[in-house]
């Protein structure tokens, strides 16, 4: 068993990793260090100097370092899921953002758009849901997210194109 320390909206909280767990870290070299991630700042001044290869090298060895801080796995999805042949790593930190601070509501965002753009309609529904509820008037003003909700909408079952779909289908 290992105590380890969280940060939970900007609050320190305690859990406890089982000896299965913190050996799954172990094996995946990855330190249960909820930060916060000094590397964070230096990224940032790689991203400034348009070295955006550089950043992600920084980010992501912060992470294997301060592998509980959401702040840092949140930052490397951003710049991971910019890019189309980083979109799987990238989705690995957006559920790792996600899983670490459940409560903010730009990870509920990222992650719903990752299940959006990979075809996970449904789920990228409830995420982008929970985004809104999180997120407030800010959250309800997203362009971006009112615009896929919208399709969502149309497209699962019960709008009218999942209805016009299912009718060509039984011709």
């Amino acid at each position: 068993m290992r105590l380890v320390r969280f940060l939970v909206h900007g609050r320190t909280a305690y859990g406890i990793l089982n000896d299965d767990e913190t050996a799954e870290l172990e094996r995946a070299r990855i330190v249960p260090d909820a930060g916060p991630t000094p590397e964070i700042g230096t990224a940032l001044s790689s991203l400034a100097a348009r070295d955006t290869a550089q950043a992600i090298q920084i980010l992501a060895r912060g992470a294997s370092l301060h592998g509980l801080d959401p702040a840092v796995h949140a930052l490397l999805a951003d710049l991971l899921l910019a890019r189309p042949e980083t979109l799987d790593p990238g989705a690995i930190e957006a559920l790792a953002a996600r899983v670490l601070a459940p409560e903010d509501a730009r990870g509920w965002r990222r992650w719903g758009l990752r299940q959006f753009t990979g075809g996970r309609y449904d789920q990228a529904r409830v995420s982008l849901e929970r985004y809104l509820e999180l997120g407030g008037d800010a959250a309800r003003a997203d362009a971006e997210v009112r615009t896929r909700m919208a399709y969502l909408e149309r497209i699962l079952p019960g709008g009218d194109l999942a209805r016009g779909e299912a009718a060509r289908t039984r011709c």
